[in-house]
């Protein structure tokens, strides 16, 4: 009996040990299903964020292009700009001499007009004087000038 009982005893004790480590086992089952299916989420989270991530890429690379497509464009229409406002100051700068040459030539026509002015003005006094003179040489020549008073 007392062997029975010792039996029983160490089957007690052993019970209790494998539903003891029943019990541990099965708290570690449920922290480590709890563990997995915070990795599930975090790997979801994660997908969608690499999912999220891609679309951004897709996003800036499209948005990349569309800039490069302008920057071109600009640089294109500066470069056009730039060449349409060299030519035209070209052209004003070939009108501006050709505006400064006939100024010169003005000022040099007005030069010899006034010269000329001048010189006819000289020529009318000095015609104006010789007349005026050929009337004195007349008038002292002529016999009648001066019959009257004497008369």
């Amino acid at each position: 009996m007392v062997t029975a009982a010792a039996d029983i005893e160490d089957k007690t004790a052993k019970e209790r040990e494998l539903k003891t480590q029943k019990m541990l086992l099965e708290r570690k089952r449920i922290r480590l299903e709890k563990e997995v299916e915070a990795q599930r989420r975090e790997a979801a989270e994660l997908r969608a964020g690499i999912e999220r991530m891609r679309e951004d890429m897709t996003r800036i690379s499209e948005l990349v292009a569309k800039n490069d497509v302008l920057s071109r464009k600009l640089r294109e229409g500066a470069f056009a700009s730039e060449s349409d406002f060299t030519e035209e100051l070209k052209e004003a700068e070939k009108a501006f001499v050709e505006a400064e040459r006939k100024v010169a030539q003005v000022k040099e026509a007005r030069a010899e007009l006034l010269e000329d002015t001048l010189e006819c003005e000289r020529q009318a006094a000095a015609l104006e004087k010789k007349l005026t003179l050929e009337k004195e040489l007349q008038a002292a020549l002529d016999p009648s000038v001066g019959q009257n008073e004497i008369s």
